[in-house]
């Protein structure tokens, strides 16, 4: 059992975190960056250190792979986008020239928002073989696809990317995530 945020981590508080000292300025060399610009929108422009740094601050965490996939497609449900299974069109941030505030769309499965689409978000897990992440590597995995994508495939659910944890953009943001309250694992928190 976990909990995943319903909404991508905004700008605004991404800025409460970097004003209390918690977390680091984003890179926001290009126009597209939303901080101190968009408050709504979510945060971009952070690579996967800040992203992890914040979560950590909220007393969260970034999701897993396979929880980020789970809450995407519904659990049992297996959407093929976080909504069900028609088109994009008018149920995601995709085909513009920069993000959508958050909740922009109606919620997917869960009650969540944005899983497809705005951003591309920061997961915990090192590419590897999936569902099996490796302990370490050289790439972080991402997953949703992002608001300058233009075609219908690259917010599959299952949709899986890559880059290394520096990488930042305009195209890259986070949500949190965390063991529900009393959870149980079997292999120990997180695993």
């Amino acid at each position: 059992d976990f909990c995943i945020d319903t909404y991508e981590v905004t700008a605004a508080s991404y800025a409460q975190c970097v004003a209390q000292g918690q977390c680091s300025d984003p890179h926001a060399a290009h126009a597209a960056c939303n901080y101190g610009r968009r408050e709504d929108h979510p945060i971009n422009c952070v690579d996967w250190r800040q992203a992890d740094a914040y979560c950590k601050s909220q007393g969260t965490r970034l999701p897993s792979e396979l929880e980020w996939e789970y809450a995407a497609r519904g659990g049992a449900k297996y959407y093929a986008y976080s909504w069900g299974f028609e088109s994009p069109d008018e149920r995601t941030c995709w085909k513009n020239t920069s993000s959508c505030p958050v909740g922009s769309f109606a919620p997917g499965a869960f009650g969540v928002h944005d899983l497809s689409g705005n951003v591309w978000e920061w997961t915990s897990d090192w590419y590897g073989d999936y569902p099996w992440p490796k302990p370490e590597g050289s790439m972080k995995v991402l997953r949703g696809g992002g608001w300058s994508r233009r075609l219908e495939s690259s917010f599959s659910s299952t949709l899986r990317n890559r880059t290394q944890p520096g990488s930042w953009g305009s195209h890259l943001g986070f949500r949190c995530a965390r063991l529900a309250k009393d959870a149980v694992c079997p292999f120990g928190e997180g695993a």
